[in-house]
């Protein structure tokens, strides 16, 4: 076999990848960190949810989307644009799920403040304009 640089990236990547297999198993075998990473999917979840009811309803109110991508595939799909966005979430959070370590949970408890101001902000704009 040869060794080339891209044998060597792939071993390289194989290793991580075990290596982060292990680290998933070990967290799941965790009853305290499997709950947790099913808390934390659960709220994740539905924090997307609120987030694209209450988008709808500061763009009924008259907002405009600032999230470029979000706001191309509003234009693309018009209301349909929540199944791309909710399959999305459900896939990290499956992935939390997955490996529900505690950089994952305290990376997603982080992301889940910050969709949880969105949406308080999004009905805010909903009530006010």
């Amino acid at each position: 076999m040869q060794w080339g640089p891209y044998n060597s990236i792939k071993a390289i990547m194989v290793y991580h990848a075990s290596r982060y297999e292990r680290v998933a198993i070990a967290a799941r075998a965790n009853p305290a960190q499997a709950r947790l990473g099913y808390l934390v999917a659960g709220t994740f979840m539905m924090l997307g949810i609120l987030d694209a009811l209450s988008t709808n309803l500061a763009l009924e109110a008259g907002a405009y989307e600032v999230n470029g991508f979000m706001r191309w595939l509003q234009e693309v799909l018009g209301p349909f644009w929540v199944v791309p966005k909710l399959m999305l979430q459900a896939l990290v959070a499956a992935m939390i799920v997955w490996s529900p370590n505690r950089p994952t949970i305290f990376i997603m408890v982080l992301t889940s403040a910050w969709i949880a101001s969105v949406v308080m902000t999004n009905f805010i704009l909903a009530t006010v304009l």
